[in-house]
């Protein structure tokens, strides 16, 4: 997966401008022949994935409780979707609806439903 992460997405055209200090994202830039220029933020995530998948499978018989910690949510998925919205607008139907999602489920650390 790291090729992926480090792979140029507009296809060798782009130019990496992102902090060397950041190893969760890559910027590329690229502009086309028309003068528009294009962005591209490539997050990393399989850690944070691997983290939840490991949470979620030691969470097998364990009990609910205030301050369980349900998810785990990269910045990529936080900041550029409507999760960060639905946190500050305190959306909890929005959330626990995004949470139990089996599409989300990779989010998860804490098996049940919300």
């Amino acid at each position: 997966m790291d090729e992926d992460f480090l792979a140029d997405p507009f296809e060798g055209k782009g130019k990496l401008v992102s902090d060397p200090c950041r190893f969760d994202v890559r910027a590329w830039v690229y502009t086309d022949e028309n003068g528009v220029t294009h962005v591209c933020h490539v997050y990393r995530v399989d850690p944070v994935i691997e983290a939840n998948r490991e949470r979620y499978n030691a969470s097998y018989g364990q009990r609910w409780g205030d301050g369980r910690v349900v998810a785990s949510i990269p910045n990529g998925v936080y900041y550029h979707g409507d999760f960060a919205k639905a946190v500050h607008d305190r959306d909890e139907g929005w959330i626990k609806r995004f949470l139990n999602d089996s599409d989300n489920q990779k989010l998860r650390t804490f098996r049940g439903n919300l």
